[in-house]
């Protein structure tokens, strides 16, 4: 054999290994980081395929917009968990600047105005207080009787049912809430009339099973610009009951009060723009999201977005930015 093909061989073959290190290290960082998108996950790998065809191959069409706007608000509220009094404040002040950009609804995120918790500050739960373990993390609970409020009646319910009415819009704002022994992570509406319903946290985090009750269905909020269906968090995640449900009502997009990533150490940054955008792209509606700023997933994820969500006001990235996204409906 000549010394020009030894050589032809080796280089073939050490690329050749090349390539094969580099598909194995790809893959590994796939399945680590992304594993959904080698298993499938909760998607539906069929919608999603033909559905990415069906955006590449379909002529994009003029999108018509309204002089109507929903204002999504990035917010961090464990800055000031266990403090509502702080985080309503400040939430007030965004929600101002919101009705000032021009908004008819303004959309708060999950643990906006009680906190959500994290390994260090610790949990909300119904039981005495004791210690924990939340993905893999050792912390503690606080007492969820410290903030827990009746709806409709309580002081977040009664602040934002004044707003909206001062300022005629809707507002969606998060709450823990209280009924009788029970406890739901919900999703409350006020309009010009006041409280008009709620939706309460069906797929609970195992954070959220720690004081929550889950609740039991969709629901679906009409408005004079459009009908809605409401989610928090993990209910675009497993919900698939939900999903049907909104599909079926032929809704014009999904509202979503999320807390995303939060400081779980079983999740890494940026999975809210790849979770949302295909849950988008799936079921082919626009997916409306109101995030806390530390997860940054805030913004409008249409069908065709591709991992990015659309922003106006607040920058992208905006990690541990509080800030304010504004669409047209």
């Amino acid at each position: 054999m000549s010394s020009t093909r030894k050589s032809w061989i080796l280089a073939i073959s050490a690329i050749a290994v090349i390539a094969f290190l580099l598909a194995v290290s790809l893959y590994w960082v796939l399945i680590n980081t992304y594993p959904w998108l080698i298993t499938g996950g909760p998607y539906s790998r069929k919608a999603l395929f033909t559905n990415t065809v069906s955006c590449l191959t379909t002529p994009t069409s003029t999108v018509k917009t309204s002089d109507k706007h929903i204002a999504l608000i990035q917010f961090n509220g464990d800055l000031a968990i266990g403090k509502p009094e702080i985080n309503r404040e400040k939430l007030h002040q965004l929600a101002l600047n919101a009705v000032k950009k021009g908004a008819d609804i303004i959309v708060f995120p999950e643990g906006g105005i009680h906190g959500y918790g994290d390994p260090v500050k610790g949990y909300w739960c119904a039981d005495e207080p004791h210690k924990i373990v939340i993905a893999g993390a050792t912390t503690h609970c606080r007492d969820v009787r410290e903030v827990a409020e009746p709806l409709p009646g309580g002081l977040s319910e009664i602040m934002w049912s004044e707003f909206a009415k001062q300022h005629n819009v809707i507002v969606i704002y998060n709450l823990i809430e209280k009924l009788g022994d029970q406890y739901f992570n919900t999703l409350a509406v006020s309009d010009s009339n006041g409280f008009i319903k709620a939706h309460r946290k069906v797929k609970l985090m195992e954070e959220d099973r720690l004081f929550a009750t889950a609740g039991s269905g969709a629901t679906i909020l009409e408005t004079n610009v459009g009908r809605f269906g409401l989610m928090i968090c993990n209910d675009t995640w497993f919900g698939t009951d939900l999903y049907k449900a909104y599909e079926e009502a032929q809704v014009d997009g999904l509202i979503v009060s999320t807390y995303w990533n939060g400081y779980r150490p079983d999740r890494t940054q940026n999975t809210s723009k790849w979770h949302f955008s295909l849950v988008a792209l799936e079921h082919k509606t626009k997916v409306f999201v109101s995030d806390n700023s530390y997860s940054d997933g805030t913004g409008l994820y249409e069908p065709c977005s591709f991992l990015e969500p659309e922003r106006n006001g607040l920058a992208l990235p905006a990690k541990d930015i509080d800030g304010i996204s504004i669409h047209s409906l």
